[in-house]
């Protein structure tokens, strides 16, 4: 994953709707040729702390991230995952996903459509002048 990947990772989980109940926790990150790569997954029966500093660790040992020092990580920051994340990682930069970012404005400013466009023309920029 090292040699092959970016030093960059979202992490996330979801709810299960099938025959198997519960929250698929998953790792995914980006490959030379710009495309998606998972590269860790689970299935645990509820996504909280314990979860997560379980997901996390096993992450932490086969990829060798020791503090996290030189990484980055993309999630939601729900309380569980980012309690997790400080405990396993202390030194990785954890960053929030601007989906979720734009959620949040959304719900603070409903009346103010103009904001989706200048929000992602933000996120999609490289410096100021963009």
């Amino acid at each position: 994953w090292k040699d092959h990947c970016r030093p960059i990772f979202g992490i996330d989980g979801c709810f299960l709707k099938s025959d198997a109940k519960g929250q698929l926790l998953a790792a995914v990150g980006r490959d030379a040729n710009n495309q998606i790569y998972p590269f860790a997954w689970a299935v645990v029966q509820v996504e909280n702390t314990e979860s997560w500093l379980w997901f996390i660790r096993h992450l932490k040992n086969d990829l060798g991230l020791g503090k996290g020092d030189g990484f980055t990580v993309i999630s939601d920051r729900q309380k569980g995952l980012l309690n997790a994340v400080n405990e396993e990682l202390p030194e990785i930069e954890h960053r929030m996903c601007a989906r979720h970012i734009y959620g949040n404005m959304k719900k603070a400013h409903p009346k103010k459509p103009q904001m989706k466009t200048l929000f992602w023309r933000v996120v999609k920029s490289f410096n100021e002048g963009d």
